[in-house]
Order: structure tokens, then C-alpha cells, then sequence
């Protein structure tokens, strides 16, 4: 798909112009700009309840899966007892 792209951009000249390609410098240079200007020194200080709360789940979840499995231990033998 993305061969497809590149072939269907080559055979199209007319986005190959002057204003087209400064255009999308322009932008690429105020993504730049404003990356090491601003969001680079920006510093996000996240609260580590979130990530307490998710391991907690986590946890939660692994022990729930060994309980079924330890039930379903015990039940097996009585299953293949009736087949």
C-alpha cells in the first residue's frame, strides 16, 4: 500500500511545485518550532495513583484467573469420571 502511494505520488507532477513544497516545509518547520520551543521543556508530572490503581487490577485479575484454575482442578477429575 504504501508502494502504491509512493508510485501514485511520483506520476503526479503538478503537487511538485514551488508553493506545494514550500508549503510543506513551512510546516514541518513550525512542528520543529514549536517541539524544541515549547513541549520539549514542558515536563508532565503524573500522579503514580493511576499507575498503583492498574497494578492493583493487574494483580487482581492474575489472582482470579489462578482461582478458577485451582477450581477447575478440582472439577476436572469429576468431569472425566462421566465420560
Amino acid at each position: 500500500m504504501l508502494t502504491a502511494l509512493f508510485v501514485a505520488n511520483a506520476v503526479y507532477f503538478d503537487a511538485y511545485n514551488l508553493g506545494n513544497i514550500s508549503k510543506a516545509l513551512g510546516i514541518i518547520a513550525i512542528g520543529w518550532g514549536l517541539y524544541l520551543g515549547i513541549f520539549k521543556k514542558l515536563s508532565l508530572q503524573l500522579s503514580k495513583a493511576w499507575e498503583q490503581f492498574d497494578n492493583l487490577v493487574g494483580m487482581m485479575a492474575v489472582m482470579l484467573m489462578l482461582l478458577f484454575s485451582l477450581i477447575l482442578a478440582q472439577l476436572a477429575p469429576s468431569f472425566l469420571a462421566f465420560s
